[in-house]
């Protein structure tokens, strides 16, 4: 079971202590809007009026270190005291759609498996529906129940438990999703499924979780948290929670607890995003079982491989657990340097097992030269402010954020330059109103000029909608609309922000060729590109007369860089910059379509050497974390919207991090020089100056440009090789002239030297686009001869 917090909240954990695990990201929640939520279900059968409790009189009820009883104020709310009868939670109704019922008549009676319970039947306007709260004591939990009627409802995902602190006042908590690892009978990659949201919180010395299947942990505030309903029958809904009391080493615990699961697994480390900046310590990896039935032995089995495939370590541990207790053990990881490993914990007792993996990495401290002029930087899907992911983000090479994240002063210190996105509602808003749409131009431009961007950015992907992509429907008046009112107000302006346009899903043509007609040359500074990619490398360029609508072919790398570049040549003279605001290698587990993580981690690299190749002025990648703005705490395996980060769910790195900060750190005041004519159809390689040396990236393509087609796949499901499975078939050996040393660095950054005897070396191409500094380019090219674009 892995564990995500809330960014903004919880990545400031340090301590591994049980407290510092738990509370090290405690925020306050004050009276903060709450926004609409996405539709999600919780389990649960029909309340239906049959089902209502039977009353008994009213008393206090006990459970395991809390007891319950009716506030006497009359209004209905259920307070939660601790051992010593402090009132550490207060429940206050529910609401769901029209429905706001916040008071109600409280009674004792039974739920419905006989325990005790305290029932509550809130007030509600409407004479035909219902809501009902069962709240029992069972054992550690205590279980809260909503029970809804309400007829003519259409979802009950907005709905929301009414909760604040007793006494009165801010919550400090922090939100944590859990998740499952599971594989697929059909093979492939492990993968985390079933979020559940753990909300722990710290209260007069007392700390507590509320546990639930779903929600939205975003839109809560100090009396109120999102908890979904089901529908369980026509007009009927269910709603459930668990409160547990009581601090636990992990949220995962409390998780384990809520759902009463026999044996549960998680792990952490005490590094912001399991990364290391020195290789001299080990890389501790902490580990919890619990043991949710009677006292037994458990035993973890600890493996952990590089990215190579070697086994890094290996421990194996057996300890008694209590009764509904927790144990924990550690593993030590080394690795040689810079790299990464792959870690997994299993723990069993009798016939139950839970597993969880993670990442560990070592990247050494390194100093970027380069400030503005470099183009790698974030399209910032979701970013929190906080001080490790600037640490993570300058270390990486990002020098430029997309949407205005940080103060003018704050992106200064930090050396980045940020841009202005706003998207339209639809294209067609304000038509007819040119005074609404002159107020939206100088509302937005006056937002990005005191955000002190350097560039707006003016809607995205509008070539999809219409009569979709390669249609051209809706270029001209886009730019006649849009950009033309951007450009006489900053016109008028005098301001120095450059207009962007809208990023084409994909190098649309006809969408391109439209806006170029209607003039996009002279209002705009920049073309602007999302170069999508299907299961193909990033150096495959299909001929672009075979890009028609309804075919893959489209959805290449290479080929729309080369489009792009074509048009601002031949359509604005070269005046043009080229930004590609979208750049991604999506990694959703088993699937055919996406790379897998080590394919990521290759085409990452390539990805920006070609761009730098094709003079880009920014390649923005989308994005930093896996999920989604809205939803950062789920775990998704089937969209693969939740699957575009250089870092997982649980925070840790992939492959794909280390390789942006590799081939940033190799590209830093690097200048394109050539193609290298190495000979042979299938060899490729690139020449850079750089003031290291010179920089060449060499690889083949004799294995071919479309990945994922082997093994046994099954629609879109593909049994994807675990990331430290290299799956090149071909390698070539090539003995080429060199200098004095050789320095070969793989696509993670990882440097091994090559002898070099006679002047010459022994290089070795696969798949896999590798750098070298101290080859003899031009000496290789004489040698192997030809030419390889």
């Amino acid at each position: 079971m892995t564990v995500e917090q809330s960014e903004e909240e919880a990545q400031r954990s340090r301590n591994l202590t049980r407290r510092g695990l738990m509370l090290g990201g405690v925020t306050v929640l004050g009276a903060g809007a709450l926004y609409p939520l996405i539709t999600s279900q919780t389990d649960g059968s029909s309340p239906g009026p049959s089902d209502a409790p039977r009353s008994k009189p009213l008393t206090e009820l006990r459970g395991e270190g809390f007891s319950i009883d009716v506030d006497p104020d009359g209004s209905g709310a259920i307070r939660l005291r601790d051992v010593g009868g402090q009132v550490i939670q207060r429940f206050l109704g529910y609401s769901v759609g029209d429905l706001d019922a916040r008071t109600g008549s409280a009674r004792s009676a039974e739920a419905d498996d006989g325990l005790p319970a305290l029932v509550v039947d809130y007030d509600v306007s409407a004479p035909t529906a219902q809501v009902r709260g069962v709240f029992t004591p069972r054992g550690r939990r205590l279980d809260v129940e909503y029970q809804v009627v309400a007829p003519g409802l259409e979802s009950g995902s907005t709905a929301m438990m009414g909760r604040e602190p007793g006494p009165s006042g801010g919550i400090g908590e922090t939100a944590f999703g859990v998740a499952d690892w599971r594989r697929d009978p059909r093979g492939g990659v492990p993968f985390e499924d079933e979020t559940h949201l753990v909300y722990v919180q710290e209260v007069h010395g007392r700390t507590l979780a509320i546990v639930a299947a779903e929600g939205n942990a975003d839109w809560r505030n100090s009396w109120q948290l999102s908890l979904p309903c089901r529908r369980t029958a026509e007009d009927e809904f269910r709603a459930r929670a668990s409160v547990i009391v009581g601090e636990e080493p992990h949220p995962a615990v409390y998780d384990a607890i809520a759902f009463e699961r026999p044996l549960t697994a998680a792990v952490w480390t005490d590094r912001a995003f399991n990364i290391w900046d020195r290789s001299d310590l080990p890389l501790i990896v902490h580990g919890i079982a619990h043991n949710g039935v009677s006292e037994r032995e458990v035993r973890f089995h600890w493996v952990a491989r590089d990215f190579d495939g070697r086994l890094v370590a290996e421990r194996t541990h057996s300890v008694v657990a209590d009764a509904h207790a927790a144990v924990q053990d550690s593993v030590e990881v080394r690795l040689p340097g810079r790299g990464m490993a792959f870690v997994e914990l299993t723990v069993t007792s009798g016939t139950d097992r839970d597993y969880v993996r993670t990442n560990v990495a070592v990247l050494p401290p390194h100093r970027f030269v380069e400030g503005a002029s470099s183009m790698f930087g974030t399209a910032a899907g979701h970013l929190f402010d906080i001080p490790e992911e600037k640490t993570l983000l300058k270390r990486i090479g990002v020098r430029k954020v997309r949407r205005a994240v940080y103060p003018p002063a704050e992106a200064a210190r930090l050396g980045f330059a940020q841009t202005h996105l706003t998207i339209p509602d639809t294209p067609a808003q304000y038509d007819g109103d040119p005074a609404a749409l002159q107020a939206y131009v100088q509302r937005v431009l006056d937002e990005a000029e005191a955000a002190g961007v350097t560039h707006y950015e003016c809607a995205n992907e509008w070539n999809m909608l219409g009569e979709g992509l390669m249609s051209g429907d809706g270029a001209r008046r886009y730019v006649e609309k849009w950009l033309v009112a951007f450009r006489q107000e900053l016109d008028r302006r005098g301001s120095a922000v450059k207009l962007i346009p809208q990023g084409l899903a994909g190098m649309d043509l006809a969408y391109a060729q439209g806006m170029y007609d209607a003039g996009l040359a002279r209002y705009a500074d920049a073309f602007n590109l999302h170069p999508g990619r299907a299961n193909v490398t990033p150096d495959y360029a299909p001929d672009p007369a075979d890009w028609t609508r309804g075919k893959g072919l489209y959805w290449n790398y290479l080929g729309a860089l080369r489009e792009a570049r074509r048009l601002i040549d031949e359509r604005s003279g070269g005046g043009l910059e080229l930004w590609l605001t979208e750049v991604y290698a999506p990694t959703k587990p088993n699937s055919w379509w996406e790379d897998t993580y080590r394919h990521a981690a290759e085409n990452v690299v390539l990805s920006a050497a070609l761009a730098l190749a094709y003079e880009v002025t920014a390649l923005l990648w989308y994005q930093l974390y896996d999920g989604l703005h809205a939803s950062p705490h789920r775990a998704d395996p089937r969209n693969r919207e939740f699957h575009f980060g250089l870092l997982h769910r649980d925070r840790s790195p992939k492959p794909s991090l280390l390789a942006f900060a590799n081939i940033a750190e190799h590209l830093d005041q690097a200048t394109y020089r050539r193609w290298l004519d190495m000979g042979g159809r299938a060899r490729r390689g690139m020449a850079f100056d750089t003031p290291r040396g010179e920089l060449a990236i060499l690889w083949t393509r004799a294995d071919g440009f479309v990945l994922n087609s082997e093994g046994d796949r099954d629609g879109d499901f593909f049994p994807a090789p675990e990331p430290w499975v290299d799956t090149w078939q071909t390698r070539e050996e090539l003995m080429v002239p060199a200098k004095e040393v050789v320095t070969k660095i793989d696509v993670i950054g990882r440097r091994s030297a090559i002898p070099v005897e006679g002047g010459m070396a022994r290089i070795v191409l696969d798949g896999a686009p590798t750098m070298y500094y101290g080859l003899d380019t031009a000496g290789m090219e004489i040698l192997l001869g030809g030419a390889a674009e």
